[in-house]
Protein backbone atom coordinates (compact mmCIF):
# COMPACT_ATOMS: atom_id res chain seq x y z
CA UNK A 1 0.00 0.00 0.00
CA UNK A 2 1.48 3.32 -1.10
CA UNK A 3 1.73 5.93 1.67
CA UNK A 4 2.51 9.62 1.07
CA UNK A 5 5.55 10.85 3.02
CA UNK A 6 7.42 14.10 3.47
CA UNK A 7 11.18 14.02 4.08
CA UNK A 8 12.86 17.05 5.70
CA UNK A 9 16.45 18.17 6.38
CA UNK A 10 18.16 15.49 4.33
CA UNK A 11 21.81 16.66 4.30
CA UNK A 12 24.01 15.26 1.54
CA UNK A 13 27.62 16.31 0.76
CA UNK A 14 27.65 18.25 -2.49
CA UNK A 15 30.26 15.93 -3.99
CA UNK A 16 27.79 13.04 -3.93
CA UNK A 17 25.63 14.80 -6.50
CA UNK A 18 28.34 14.60 -9.15
CA UNK A 19 27.09 11.39 -10.73
CA UNK A 20 23.64 11.02 -9.20
CA UNK A 21 20.44 13.05 -9.04
CA UNK A 22 18.87 14.34 -5.80
CA UNK A 23 16.14 11.71 -6.04
CA UNK A 24 18.60 8.81 -6.03
CA UNK A 25 20.80 10.45 -3.36
CA UNK A 26 17.82 10.93 -1.00
CA UNK A 27 16.58 7.37 -1.55
CA UNK A 28 20.05 6.06 -0.76
CA UNK A 29 20.33 8.29 2.33
CA UNK A 30 16.99 6.98 3.69
CA UNK A 31 17.89 3.38 2.75
CA UNK A 32 14.70 2.90 0.74
CA UNK A 33 13.87 0.34 -1.92
CA UNK A 34 13.94 2.44 -5.10
CA UNK A 35 11.33 0.22 -6.77
CA UNK A 36 8.83 1.15 -4.05
CA UNK A 37 9.30 4.94 -4.41
CA UNK A 38 6.63 6.64 -6.53
CA UNK A 39 5.66 10.21 -7.47
CA UNK A 40 8.84 11.75 -6.06
CA UNK A 41 8.82 15.57 -5.93
CA UNK A 42 11.48 17.93 -4.56
CA UNK A 43 10.10 20.69 -2.33
CA UNK A 44 13.32 22.48 -1.44
CA UNK A 45 17.02 22.39 -2.19
CA UNK A 46 19.44 24.68 -0.37
CA UNK A 47 23.23 24.86 -0.21
CA UNK A 48 24.82 25.09 3.25
CA UNK A 49 28.41 26.38 3.05
CA UNK A 50 28.66 27.74 6.60
CA UNK A 51 31.12 25.05 7.62
CA UNK A 52 33.18 24.92 4.42
CA UNK A 53 36.42 25.19 6.43
CA UNK A 54 35.60 22.36 8.82
CA UNK A 55 32.68 20.02 8.13
CA UNK A 56 32.36 20.60 4.38
CA UNK A 57 29.53 21.82 2.15
CA UNK A 58 26.13 20.16 2.05
CA UNK A 59 22.92 20.31 0.11
CA UNK A 60 19.83 20.11 2.29
CA UNK A 61 16.67 18.67 0.75
CA UNK A 62 12.97 18.36 1.44
CA UNK A 63 10.81 16.09 -0.70
CA UNK A 64 7.39 14.47 -0.97
CA UNK A 65 6.97 10.94 -2.29
CA UNK A 66 4.76 7.89 -2.01
CA UNK A 67 6.23 4.61 -0.78
CA UNK A 68 4.93 1.08 -0.65
CA UNK A 69 5.69 0.38 2.99
CA UNK A 70 6.53 1.96 6.32
CA UNK A 71 9.57 4.21 6.84
CA UNK A 72 11.36 4.57 10.15
CA UNK A 73 13.41 7.81 10.14
CA UNK A 74 13.39 11.02 12.15
CA UNK A 75 13.54 12.87 8.84
CA UNK A 76 10.33 11.36 7.43
CA UNK A 77 6.68 11.89 8.38
CA UNK A 78 3.38 11.03 6.78
CA UNK A 79 2.09 13.82 4.60
CA UNK A 80 -1.26 15.04 3.33
CA UNK A 81 -1.45 17.22 0.27
CA UNK A 82 -3.77 20.25 0.29
CA UNK A 83 -5.33 21.32 -2.98
CA UNK A 84 -5.21 25.04 -3.88
CA UNK A 85 -8.50 26.86 -3.99
CA UNK A 86 -9.98 27.05 -7.49
CA UNK A 87 -9.94 30.45 -9.17
CA UNK A 88 -13.44 31.92 -9.29
CA UNK A 89 -14.62 32.82 -12.79
CA UNK A 90 -16.41 36.16 -12.95
CA UNK A 91 -19.00 37.08 -15.55
CA UNK A 92 -18.19 40.70 -16.40
CA UNK A 93 -17.56 42.66 -19.57
CA UNK A 94 -15.72 45.41 -17.69
CA UNK A 95 -12.09 45.79 -18.72
CA UNK A 96 -9.66 47.01 -16.07
CA UNK A 97 -6.72 49.08 -17.32
CA UNK A 98 -3.28 48.11 -16.07
CA UNK A 99 -0.63 50.85 -16.23
CA UNK A 100 2.79 49.20 -16.50
CA UNK A 101 3.98 45.80 -17.71
CA UNK A 102 6.47 44.80 -15.04
CA UNK A 103 5.94 41.70 -12.87
CA UNK A 104 3.09 43.19 -10.83
CA UNK A 105 1.15 44.34 -13.89
CA UNK A 106 1.74 41.16 -15.87
CA UNK A 107 0.65 38.85 -13.08
CA UNK A 108 -2.34 41.04 -12.32
CA UNK A 109 -3.29 40.65 -15.99
CA UNK A 110 -2.68 36.90 -15.99
CA UNK A 111 -4.78 36.36 -12.89
CA UNK A 112 -7.59 38.56 -14.24
CA UNK A 113 -7.62 36.47 -17.41
CA UNK A 114 -8.01 33.34 -15.29
CA UNK A 115 -10.93 35.00 -13.50
CA UNK A 116 -12.56 35.55 -16.91
CA UNK A 117 -11.77 39.28 -17.05
CA UNK A 118 -9.92 40.68 -20.06
CA UNK A 119 -7.70 43.63 -19.08
CA UNK A 120 -6.08 46.32 -21.16
CA UNK A 121 -2.37 46.80 -20.48
CA UNK A 122 -0.60 50.03 -21.36
CA UNK A 123 3.18 50.32 -21.33
CA UNK A 124 5.21 53.42 -22.13
CA UNK A 125 8.12 51.28 -23.35
CA UNK A 126 8.46 48.85 -26.20
CA UNK A 127 8.01 45.09 -26.65
CA UNK A 128 10.68 42.80 -25.15
CA UNK A 129 12.51 42.33 -28.45
CA UNK A 130 12.51 46.02 -29.40
CA UNK A 131 13.47 47.01 -25.89
CA UNK A 132 16.46 44.64 -25.94
CA UNK A 133 17.61 46.29 -29.17
CA UNK A 134 17.34 49.76 -27.61
CA UNK A 135 19.32 48.65 -24.56
CA UNK A 136 22.01 47.11 -26.78
CA UNK A 137 22.22 50.37 -28.73
CA UNK A 138 22.51 52.36 -25.49
CA UNK A 139 25.32 50.12 -24.25
CA UNK A 140 27.10 50.54 -27.59
CA UNK A 141 26.69 54.27 -28.23
CA UNK A 142 25.43 55.93 -25.04
CA UNK A 143 22.25 57.08 -26.80
CA UNK A 144 19.43 56.89 -24.25
CA UNK A 145 15.80 56.24 -25.13
CA UNK A 146 13.88 57.57 -22.12
CA UNK A 147 10.95 55.19 -22.63
CA UNK A 148 12.85 52.05 -23.63
CA UNK A 149 15.87 51.22 -21.49
CA UNK A 150 17.08 49.07 -18.59
CA UNK A 151 14.43 50.58 -16.30
CA UNK A 152 11.48 51.06 -18.67
CA UNK A 153 9.75 48.76 -21.13
CA UNK A 154 7.73 45.56 -21.30
CA UNK A 155 8.97 43.24 -18.54
CA UNK A 156 10.01 45.99 -16.13
CA UNK A 157 13.42 46.59 -14.58
CA UNK A 158 13.64 42.91 -13.62
CA UNK A 159 14.19 41.97 -17.26
CA UNK A 160 17.73 43.35 -17.00
CA UNK A 161 18.73 41.96 -13.62
CA UNK A 162 19.79 38.70 -12.00
CA UNK A 163 16.05 37.85 -12.01
CA UNK A 164 16.05 36.52 -8.46
CA UNK A 165 12.86 34.68 -7.51
CA UNK A 166 13.24 34.49 -3.75
CA UNK A 167 9.80 33.82 -2.30
CA UNK A 168 9.20 34.80 1.32
CA UNK A 169 5.44 34.52 1.02
CA UNK A 170 3.76 31.71 2.95
CA UNK A 171 0.66 31.86 0.73
CA UNK A 172 -0.19 29.62 -2.20
CA UNK A 173 0.15 32.65 -4.49
CA UNK A 174 3.94 32.45 -4.35
CA UNK A 175 3.83 28.85 -5.53
CA UNK A 176 1.32 29.91 -8.21
CA UNK A 177 3.74 32.52 -9.59
CA UNK A 178 6.63 30.04 -9.79
CA UNK A 179 4.45 27.38 -11.43
CA UNK A 180 3.32 29.91 -14.03
CA UNK A 181 6.91 30.88 -14.79
CA UNK A 182 7.65 27.19 -15.36
CA UNK A 183 4.58 27.01 -17.60
CA UNK A 184 6.05 29.88 -19.63
CA UNK A 185 9.34 28.10 -20.20
CA UNK A 186 11.43 28.48 -17.04
CA UNK A 187 13.43 25.59 -15.60
CA UNK A 188 11.42 23.64 -13.05
CA UNK A 189 14.24 23.91 -10.50
CA UNK A 190 12.94 27.37 -9.54
CA UNK A 191 10.11 25.55 -7.74
CA UNK A 192 12.40 23.92 -5.18
CA UNK A 193 15.64 25.90 -5.07
CA UNK A 194 16.08 28.00 -1.93
CA UNK A 195 17.52 30.89 -3.95
CA UNK A 196 16.11 30.51 -7.45
CA UNK A 197 17.05 32.88 -10.24
CA UNK A 198 16.51 32.99 -13.99
CA UNK A 199 19.13 35.48 -15.08
CA UNK A 200 18.35 38.20 -17.60
CA UNK A 201 18.29 35.67 -20.46
CA UNK A 202 15.89 33.35 -18.63
CA UNK A 203 13.43 36.04 -17.53
CA UNK A 204 13.27 37.48 -21.06
CA UNK A 205 12.14 34.14 -22.48
CA UNK A 206 9.46 33.77 -19.80
CA UNK A 207 8.21 37.33 -20.35
CA UNK A 208 7.94 36.87 -24.11
CA UNK A 209 5.95 33.66 -23.59
CA UNK A 210 3.71 35.34 -21.01
CA UNK A 211 3.04 38.24 -23.36
CA UNK A 212 1.99 35.85 -26.14
CA UNK A 213 -0.30 33.99 -23.73
CA UNK A 214 -2.01 37.18 -22.54
CA UNK A 215 -2.67 38.33 -26.10
CA UNK A 216 -3.95 34.90 -27.14
CA UNK A 217 -6.26 34.85 -24.10
CA UNK A 218 -7.94 38.17 -24.91
CA UNK A 219 -5.88 40.82 -23.15
CA UNK A 220 -5.14 44.00 -25.11
CA UNK A 221 -1.51 45.19 -24.87
CA UNK A 222 -0.60 48.71 -25.95
CA UNK A 223 3.15 49.42 -26.02
CA UNK A 224 4.73 52.86 -26.60
CA UNK A 225 1.64 54.10 -24.76
CA UNK A 226 2.43 56.30 -21.80
CA UNK A 227 -0.23 57.07 -19.21
CA UNK A 228 0.12 60.85 -18.96
CA UNK A 229 -2.92 61.48 -16.77
CA UNK A 230 -5.54 59.69 -14.70
CA UNK A 231 -9.18 60.74 -15.10
CA UNK A 232 -10.94 61.05 -11.75
CA UNK A 233 -14.61 61.93 -11.28
CA UNK A 234 -16.41 62.14 -7.92
CA UNK A 235 -13.46 60.57 -6.11
CA UNK A 236 -13.41 57.58 -8.44
CA UNK A 237 -11.29 56.73 -11.46
CA UNK A 238 -12.91 57.01 -14.87
CA UNK A 239 -9.98 56.29 -17.16
CA UNK A 240 -6.52 57.32 -18.30
CA UNK A 241 -5.03 59.65 -20.89
CA UNK A 242 -2.45 58.06 -23.18
CA UNK A 243 0.37 60.08 -24.74
CA UNK A 244 -1.42 63.34 -23.82
CA UNK A 245 -4.08 62.79 -26.48
CA UNK A 246 -6.16 59.60 -26.23
CA UNK A 247 -8.67 58.88 -23.47
CA UNK A 248 -9.19 55.26 -22.48
CA UNK A 249 -12.12 54.81 -20.11
CA UNK A 250 -12.51 52.28 -17.29
CA UNK A 251 -13.83 52.20 -13.74
CA UNK A 252 -10.91 50.03 -12.62
CA UNK A 253 -7.30 51.20 -12.97
CA UNK A 254 -4.35 49.13 -11.73
CA UNK A 255 -1.35 51.35 -11.11
CA UNK A 256 1.61 49.00 -11.70
CA UNK A 257 4.38 51.48 -12.49
CA UNK A 258 7.97 50.82 -11.41
CA UNK A 259 9.77 52.92 -8.83
CA UNK A 260 11.50 54.93 -11.58
CA UNK A 261 8.17 56.24 -12.94
CA UNK A 262 8.56 59.76 -11.67
CA UNK A 263 6.22 61.31 -14.23
CA UNK A 264 3.40 59.16 -12.84
CA UNK A 265 4.23 60.31 -9.32
CA UNK A 266 3.69 63.86 -10.57
CA UNK A 267 0.29 62.83 -11.94
CA UNK A 268 -0.66 61.36 -8.57
CA UNK A 269 0.42 64.53 -6.83
CA UNK A 270 -1.54 66.72 -9.24
CA UNK A 271 -4.67 64.58 -8.87
CA UNK A 272 -4.51 64.51 -5.07
CA UNK A 273 -4.02 60.74 -4.72
CA UNK A 274 -2.93 60.12 -1.14
CA UNK A 275 0.70 59.13 -0.64
CA UNK A 276 3.21 58.93 2.20
CA UNK A 277 6.98 58.94 2.52
CA UNK A 278 8.60 55.56 3.11
CA UNK A 279 12.16 54.49 3.95
CA UNK A 280 14.45 53.44 1.12
CA UNK A 281 18.20 53.17 0.53
CA UNK A 282 20.92 54.79 -1.58
CA UNK A 283 24.53 53.90 -2.20
CA UNK A 284 27.04 52.38 -4.57
CA UNK A 285 27.70 49.08 -6.33
CA UNK A 286 30.86 47.07 -5.70
CA UNK A 287 32.54 44.55 -7.99
CA UNK A 288 34.97 41.81 -6.97
CA UNK A 289 36.67 38.96 -8.74
CA UNK A 290 34.16 36.11 -8.61
CA UNK A 291 36.94 33.68 -7.76
CA UNK A 292 37.72 35.75 -4.63
CA UNK A 293 34.10 35.47 -3.47
CA UNK A 294 34.15 31.73 -4.19
CA UNK A 295 37.31 31.29 -2.09
CA UNK A 296 35.78 33.23 0.80
CA UNK A 297 32.53 31.23 0.80
CA UNK A 298 33.70 27.77 -0.26
CA UNK A 299 37.30 27.70 1.09
CA UNK A 300 39.14 24.59 -0.16
CA UNK A 301 36.17 23.59 -2.34
CA UNK A 302 36.13 26.86 -4.31
CA UNK A 303 37.41 25.40 -7.58
CA UNK A 304 34.83 22.62 -7.72
CA UNK A 305 32.73 22.78 -10.91
CA UNK A 306 29.84 21.27 -8.94
CA UNK A 307 29.27 24.43 -6.91
CA UNK A 308 27.43 27.51 -8.16
CA UNK A 309 29.05 30.96 -8.24
CA UNK A 310 29.05 32.09 -4.63
CA UNK A 311 27.36 35.15 -3.18
CA UNK A 312 27.61 36.93 0.15
CA UNK A 313 25.59 39.21 2.37
CA UNK A 314 27.03 41.70 4.87
CA UNK A 315 25.38 44.25 7.12
CA UNK A 316 26.47 46.90 9.59
CA UNK A 317 24.68 49.30 11.92
CA UNK A 318 26.39 52.60 12.63
CA UNK A 319 26.51 54.49 15.90
CA UNK A 320 23.46 56.51 14.84
CA UNK A 321 21.52 53.34 14.07
CA UNK A 322 21.69 53.77 10.29
CA UNK A 323 21.87 50.44 8.47
CA UNK A 324 24.46 49.71 5.79
CA UNK A 325 24.05 46.45 3.92
CA UNK A 326 24.71 44.57 0.72
CA UNK A 327 21.87 43.28 -1.42
CA UNK A 328 20.99 42.39 -5.01
CA UNK A 329 24.13 40.27 -5.25
CA UNK A 330 24.85 39.31 -8.87
CA UNK A 331 27.40 36.48 -8.99
CA UNK A 332 29.29 36.19 -12.25
CA UNK A 333 27.48 39.27 -13.54
CA UNK A 334 28.00 42.88 -14.53
CA UNK A 335 26.96 46.37 -13.56
CA UNK A 336 24.31 47.87 -15.86
CA UNK A 337 23.55 51.47 -16.58
CA UNK A 338 19.89 51.83 -15.53
CA UNK A 339 19.49 55.50 -16.48
CA UNK A 340 16.03 56.53 -17.59
CA UNK A 341 16.26 60.35 -17.68
CA UNK A 342 18.42 62.60 -19.83
CA UNK A 343 21.54 63.95 -18.12
CA UNK A 344 20.97 61.66 -15.16
CA UNK A 345 22.81 58.49 -14.15
CA UNK A 346 21.82 55.44 -12.07
CA UNK A 347 23.12 51.86 -12.01
CA UNK A 348 21.99 48.34 -11.15
CA UNK A 349 23.31 44.78 -11.32
CA UNK A 350 22.63 41.99 -13.82
CA UNK A 351 23.59 38.35 -14.33
CA UNK A 352 22.93 35.76 -17.01
CA UNK A 353 21.49 32.40 -16.01
CA UNK A 354 24.91 30.70 -15.95
CA UNK A 355 26.47 33.43 -13.77
CA UNK A 356 29.77 32.73 -15.51
CA UNK A 357 31.36 36.17 -15.99
CA UNK A 358 34.58 37.15 -14.20
CA UNK A 359 33.14 39.66 -11.71
CA UNK A 360 30.62 39.47 -8.90
CA UNK A 361 28.76 42.65 -8.00
CA UNK A 362 26.43 43.79 -5.24
CA UNK A 363 24.80 46.98 -4.06
CA UNK A 364 26.23 48.54 -0.89
CA UNK A 365 23.63 50.97 0.42
CA UNK A 366 22.72 52.99 3.49
CA UNK A 367 19.18 53.34 4.76
CA UNK A 368 17.42 56.65 4.16
CA UNK A 369 14.81 57.40 6.79
CA UNK A 370 11.68 59.43 6.25
CA UNK A 371 12.88 61.89 8.90
CA UNK A 372 16.02 62.53 6.82
CA UNK A 373 13.85 64.66 4.56
CA UNK A 374 11.14 65.81 6.93
CA UNK A 375 8.63 63.05 6.08
CA UNK A 376 7.98 64.84 2.79
CA UNK A 377 6.91 62.08 0.34
CA UNK A 378 8.34 64.01 -2.61
CA UNK A 379 11.71 64.92 -1.13
CA UNK A 380 12.95 61.36 -1.52
CA UNK A 381 12.50 61.57 -5.30
CA UNK A 382 14.26 64.93 -5.35
CA UNK A 383 17.18 63.43 -3.43
CA UNK A 384 17.47 60.53 -5.89
CA UNK A 385 17.39 62.90 -8.85
CA UNK A 386 19.97 65.28 -7.34
CA UNK A 387 22.41 62.40 -6.85
CA UNK A 388 21.81 60.99 -10.34
CA UNK A 389 22.31 64.36 -12.00
CA UNK A 390 25.50 65.02 -10.02
CA UNK A 391 26.90 61.61 -11.01
CA UNK A 392 26.15 62.33 -14.67
CA UNK A 393 27.88 65.74 -14.44
CA UNK A 394 31.12 64.03 -13.41
CA UNK A 395 31.37 62.32 -16.80
CA UNK A 396 31.72 63.16 -20.47
CA UNK A 397 28.01 63.25 -21.30
CA UNK A 398 27.89 59.76 -22.82
CA UNK A 399 26.48 57.97 -19.74
CA UNK A 400 29.82 56.48 -18.72
CA UNK A 401 29.77 55.24 -15.12
CA UNK A 402 32.13 56.81 -12.53
CA UNK A 403 34.30 54.25 -10.70
CA UNK A 404 36.88 54.24 -7.90
CA UNK A 405 38.87 51.51 -6.09
CA UNK A 406 37.24 50.62 -2.76
CA UNK A 407 40.56 50.83 -0.90
CA UNK A 408 41.05 54.40 -2.10
CA UNK A 409 37.48 55.43 -1.23
CA UNK A 410 37.89 54.43 2.43
CA UNK A 411 41.63 55.13 2.81
CA UNK A 412 43.25 51.68 2.89
CA UNK A 413 46.54 50.47 1.43
CA UNK A 414 46.51 50.02 -2.37
CA UNK A 415 45.61 46.61 -3.73
CA UNK A 416 44.49 45.10 -7.03
CA UNK A 417 40.92 45.51 -8.24
CA UNK A 418 38.96 43.93 -11.10
CA UNK A 419 38.24 45.79 -14.30
CA UNK A 420 34.80 47.45 -13.90
CA UNK A 421 32.16 46.02 -16.20
CA UNK A 422 29.57 48.77 -16.69
CA UNK A 423 28.49 49.76 -20.19
CA UNK A 424 28.59 51.94 -22.24
CA UNK A 425 31.86 52.57 -20.37
CA UNK A 426 33.46 53.73 -17.16
CA UNK A 427 35.83 56.46 -16.05
CA UNK A 428 37.94 56.80 -12.91
CA UNK A 429 37.17 59.68 -10.59
CA UNK A 430 36.79 60.62 -6.93
CA UNK A 431 33.34 59.40 -5.86
CA UNK A 432 33.38 61.38 -2.62
CA UNK A 433 31.24 64.26 -3.85
CA UNK A 434 28.40 62.25 -5.40
CA UNK A 435 26.53 61.03 -2.32
CA UNK A 436 25.36 63.28 0.53
CA UNK A 437 27.63 63.18 3.57
CA UNK A 438 25.13 61.36 5.80
CA UNK A 439 25.02 58.51 3.27
CA UNK A 440 28.69 58.39 2.25
CA UNK A 441 30.00 58.46 5.83
CA UNK A 442 27.72 55.57 6.78
CA UNK A 443 28.76 53.54 3.72
CA UNK A 444 32.45 54.14 4.40
CA UNK A 445 32.04 52.88 7.95
CA UNK A 446 30.18 49.84 6.67
CA UNK A 447 32.77 49.09 3.98
CA UNK A 448 35.54 49.29 6.58
CA UNK A 449 33.73 46.68 8.68
CA UNK A 450 33.16 44.44 5.64
CA UNK A 451 36.91 44.59 4.88
CA UNK A 452 37.60 43.35 8.42
CA UNK A 453 35.19 40.43 7.92
CA UNK A 454 36.55 39.37 4.56
CA UNK A 455 40.13 39.90 3.36
CA UNK A 456 39.07 40.01 -0.29
CA UNK A 457 36.69 42.91 0.21
CA UNK A 458 39.27 45.73 -0.02
CA UNK A 459 40.01 44.58 -3.60
CA UNK A 460 36.63 45.84 -4.79
CA UNK A 461 35.96 48.56 -7.32
CA UNK A 462 33.02 50.90 -6.69
CA UNK A 463 30.52 52.32 -9.20
CA UNK A 464 28.03 55.13 -8.57
CA UNK A 465 25.22 55.71 -7.89
CA UNK A 466 22.74 53.01 -6.79
CA UNK A 467 19.57 55.06 -6.20
CA UNK A 468 16.61 52.92 -7.35
CA UNK A 469 16.63 50.30 -4.57
CA UNK A 470 12.94 50.91 -3.82
CA UNK A 471 10.33 53.62 -4.01
CA UNK A 472 10.61 56.60 -1.64
CA UNK A 473 6.81 56.85 -1.85
CA UNK A 474 3.93 54.64 -0.82
CA UNK A 475 0.61 55.19 -2.59
CA UNK A 476 -1.79 54.62 0.28
CA UNK A 477 -4.40 51.88 -0.09
CA UNK A 478 -7.07 50.16 1.98
CA UNK A 479 -7.51 46.49 2.85
CA UNK A 480 -9.54 46.23 -0.37
CA UNK A 481 -6.30 47.21 -2.18
CA UNK A 482 -7.98 50.32 -3.52
CA UNK A 483 -6.46 53.76 -3.08
CA UNK A 484 -7.35 55.27 0.28
CA UNK A 485 -9.12 58.21 -1.37
CA UNK A 486 -9.78 57.29 -5.02
CA UNK A 487 -12.22 54.46 -5.71
CA UNK A 488 -11.30 51.96 -8.41
CA UNK A 489 -7.59 52.86 -8.33
CA UNK A 490 -5.41 49.90 -7.29
CA UNK A 491 -1.76 50.87 -6.60
CA UNK A 492 0.50 47.78 -6.67
CA UNK A 493 4.08 46.61 -6.85
CA UNK A 494 7.39 48.36 -6.31
CA UNK A 495 6.36 51.74 -7.67
CA UNK A 496 3.45 51.96 -5.24
CA UNK A 497 5.67 50.93 -2.34
CA UNK A 498 4.24 47.43 -1.73
CA UNK A 499 6.93 45.14 -3.11
CA UNK A 500 10.67 44.73 -3.52
CA UNK A 501 11.60 42.37 -6.33
CA UNK A 502 10.08 40.17 -9.01
CA UNK A 503 8.34 37.69 -6.73
CA UNK A 504 6.78 40.10 -4.24
CA UNK A 505 5.65 42.31 -7.14
CA UNK A 506 4.07 39.40 -9.00
CA UNK A 507 2.36 38.18 -5.82
CA UNK A 508 1.00 41.66 -5.13
CA UNK A 509 -0.36 41.85 -8.66
CA UNK A 510 -2.06 38.45 -8.47
CA UNK A 511 -3.66 39.18 -5.10
CA UNK A 512 -4.91 42.54 -6.37
CA UNK A 513 -6.47 40.81 -9.37
CA UNK A 514 -8.33 38.57 -6.93
CA UNK A 515 -9.59 41.67 -5.12
CA UNK A 516 -10.82 43.22 -8.38
CA UNK A 517 -12.54 39.98 -9.37
CA UNK A 518 -14.25 39.97 -5.99
CA UNK A 519 -15.45 43.53 -6.55
CA UNK A 520 -16.83 42.58 -9.97
CA UNK A 521 -18.48 39.34 -8.84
Amino acid sequence: MNILYKADKIRIPFEELDKTKPREAIIRYLKLDENKVKSFRLLRQSLDSRFSRSKGIYYEFSAVFSYDGKISSKHVKRHKESAPEPIAVVSSDKRPIIIGCGPSGLFAALRLIEHGIKPILIEQGKSPQERSQDVAEFFKTGTLNESSNVSFGFGGAGMFSDAKLTNRSKSDIGAYVLEKLVEFGSNRKIIYEAKPHLGTDGIRKAIESLKAHLEYSGATILTSSKATDIIISNSRVAGVVINNETELLSEYIVLACGNASRDMYEVLKKRGVQTAAKPFAIGLRVEHYQESVDEYIYAKFSESPLLPSAEYQFSYKGADGRNVYTFCNCPGGLVVNASSEQNSLSINGMSYSRRSLANANAAVVASVRTEDFGNDPWRGIELQREIEQKAFSYGTGAYSVPVMPLWEYIGLAPTSSPKPSALPGTFSTDLNGILPEFISSAIKAGLAEFCKKAAFYSQGVLSAPETRTSSPIRVLREASRESSNVGGLYPIGEGAGYAGGIMSSAIDGALTADAIAGALA
